[in-house]
Parts: structure tokens; C-alpha cells; sequence
């Protein structure tokens, strides 16, 4: 009995033996690789993806972080100008009630003579 071994399978005799497709380490890795490299396309696209789509989502929350520290700020600065208008306003009031009305002076009349 003649036992060749080659790349289409083992030989025993007459009858020759060929492995599988599943079973066939060539075919079966370079399945496997092709599928590896689909699902690694797939893969880097759908990473691709879901990084523009969380870059663009923290862009947005910065912005809207940045927008509400602008507005409380603008808030704060409003009502602290208010307080000082207001505390103006009411030192200027004390101060009318406190001082006796002024009497509007006359302005002298002069005489010419031509």
C-alpha cells in the first residue's frame, strides 16, 4: 500500500482522502481571513461611524456648556448692575429729600443806555 501525502489530500492506495472545505486548512483560513477582513471593514466603518457621531455629540455639549456658563455669567453681571443702579438711584432720592429745594436765582437785568 503506497501513503502519498500531498495538496490534495492524503492518498492511501487507490482511494484519496480529501478533507473537507470546513476541514481544508488552506481554504478554511483564507474563508477565514475574507471574512476577517469583511468583518474588520465592517468593523473600522462602524467605529468610523459611532467616532463622528460621539465627536459631533461632545462638540454639541461643549457648546451648549460653554452657551450656559456665557448666559449665567450675563445673568450675574445683570442683576449686579441692577443692585448698583438701584443703590444710585435711591442715594440720589435720600439725597433730593435731604437738601432744602434750591431758590432759582434771577438773573440781573443790566441797563444799557444808547
Amino acid at each position: 500500500m503506497t501513503i502519498a501525502i500531498g495538496k490534495a489530500g492524503l492518498m492511501l492506495g487507490l482511494f484519496c482522502f480529501q478533507p473537507t472545505r470546513a476541514e481544508h486548512p488552506v481554504l478554511d483560513e483564507n474563508a477565514r481571513r475574507s471574512g476577517m477582513i469583511q468583518q474588520s471593514k465592517q468593523r473600522m466603518t462602524a467605529d468610523n461611524q459611532f467616532l463622528k457621531l460621539q465627536t459631533k455629540s461632545l462638540a454639541r455639549g461643549r457648546m451648549t456648556s460653554e452657551m450656559d456658563s456665557i448666559i449665567q455669567q450675563r445673568a450675574e453681571n445683570t442683576a449686579r448692575l441692577r443692585g448698583l443702579r438701584l443703590a444710585k438711584e435711591a442715594q440720589d432720592q435720600a439725597m433730593a429729600l435731604a437738601l432744602p429745594p434750591l431758590k432759582a436765582k434771577r438773573a440781573k437785568v443790566s441797563k444799557i443806555s444808547a
